[in-house]
């Protein structure tokens, strides 16, 4: 099954710190024994790498670069129509959403999958349970 990852799982699955950590952990086995492919935006994976630097430091922030690059594909966002419908997402949302997140949503919808988020927001805008 594929997911797409959003910053908020990713950010507690390689921040020791994060209150969180041990539950992405978990759920993070778990998708791999569904025989999980794992999907992230380049605005994710900024996004993501710019959060552990500042709280975890340089080396956990490219220890996920290296991970995400071997392990998770990376979705770049590159068309004019793309680009249109993640800004119609942002527009029309009734939650409060960054640029980033509605990569999340345009690619969940695209590709008719789930998202592996802690973003309260997010689940909302996707009608999904956490």
């Amino acid at each position: 099954m594929m997911r797409v990852l959003d910053s908020s799982f990713l950010v507690a699955l390689f921040d020791e710190s994060d209150s969180l950590h041990g539950r992405a952990i978990e759920e993070m086995r778990k998708y791999e024994e569904e025989d999980g492919y794992f999907t992230v935006s380049e605005s994710i994976l900024g996004e993501t790498a710019t959060v552990i630097l500042y709280h975890a430091g340089l080396k956990q922030a490219s220890a996920f670069l290296d991970y995400a690059k071997e392990n998770f594909g990376i979705f770049p966002i590159e068309s004019k129509h793309e680009i249109s419908c993640i800004i119609s997402i942002f527009k029309k949302q009734r939650h409060q959403l960054s640029y980033a997140d509605c990569t999340v949503i345009y690619l969940c919808r695209r590709m008719g999958c789930g998202a592996a988020t802690y973003d309260k927001n997010m689940i909302k805008e996707l009608g999904e349970t956490p």
